[in-house]
This record gives structure tokens, C-alpha cells and sequence, in this order.
């Protein structure tokens, strides 16, 4: 059986407004503990944080980037920290920006804008959808943003060494 589809025409200014809709709405949003937000590719994703053996392995590539840093270094690294690119958020499990994040504030003040950060880690979550997040979408969008360098920690590919 064939099933046929139709993209609608949407204009510039229409991407805008949903663009704003959502920022409106993630903004707005109080989430219980445990959770977090983040707008990827033209929808607010709601996850929960990670489990305690997701936040051992973030905490061990956090400190093991700020070892690497020199002291006094411009750059730190950083845990659940908001990224912001223009409308969207995205919240990576380790970031590297600048020392002083608020040589790089996003307009709001709502974290640090994707324009400073130069590294951005994810470490992946058992189940399909958690690993298509973080390999397929928010690779996508760390591409978008400019974030040179974009590591995956993943145990669940199928893989092994």
C-alpha cells in the first residue's frame, strides 16, 4: 500500500514563530527533579538526567579535560551546562567553554552561547531513542552550531574495542 504525503509550504517568518514559540515555552517550563529540556531540531525534548553510572563517566571526562587544561587557561570544562544557538538549547553531558562564561552569555542569560564553546561530550543512554538524541540529532545540531569538536561516549552501539 502507498501512502502519500505532502510537505506544506512553510514560509521563513512561520520558522520564526515556532522557533519563538518554543523558546517561549522552554523558558517558561518547571520541570520536576530529574529532568531536563532541550530544543532539538524544531521540538522541546524532555529526558531524564542520567543514571548514576551516566554521571561517573561524564564526571571522569569533566575532570580529566580540566587536567588537560593548563591553569589559567581560557577555557574550563563544564557539566549540564545550557548551550544556547539563537532559539535552541541543547544541554551536553560535558562542555568546554570559555573560563569565564560571561565573556559568552546568550542574550538571556539562560547559559552559555554556542558561539564560545569549542567541545562538546555525550555520553549515551541505553535505548534506541537516547542513541539516535545523541548520534543522529544532536550531532546534527552541534554541526549547526559551529561546536568544533563533538565526542560520544557510547557503550551501546553494537560495538567493541
Amino acid at each position: 500500500m502507498a501512502i502519500a504525503t505532502h510537505e506544506p509550504d512553510v514560509t521563513a517568518s512561520e520558522f520564526e514563530a515556532l522557533d519563538d514559540v518554543l523558546w517561549q515555552t522552554w523558558k517558561a517550563m518547571t520541570l520536576p527533579e530529574g529532568l531536563r529540556a532541550e530544543i532539538i531540531e524544531g521540538s522541546i525534548e524532555v529526558s531524564p538526567t542520567g543514571s548514576r553510572r551516566h554521571g561517573k563517566i561524564a564526571n571522569r571526562l569533566r575532570d580529566a579535560l580540566r587536567d588537560h587544561l593548563a591553569p589559567g587557561d581560557a577555557f574550563s570544562a563544564y557539566q549540564d551546562i545550557s548551550v544556547i544557538r539563537g532559539r535552541k538549547v541543547y544541554i551536553p553531558d560535558v562542555a568546554v567553554a570559555p573560563e569565564d562564561l560571561d565573556e559568552t552569555p546568550d542574550p538571556d542569560g539562560l547559559g552559555v552561547d554556542a558561539a564560545g564553546v569549542v567541545l562538546v561530550a555525550e555520553v549515551v543512554s541505553p535505548g534506541r531513542e537516547a542513541g539516535v538524541r545523541d548520534r543522529e540529532r544532536k550531532r546534527r545540531a552541534y554541526a549547526e552550531a559551529g561546536i568544533a569538536v563533538y565526542v560520544i561516549l557510547d557503550d551501546f552501539d553494537g560495538t567493541a574495542w
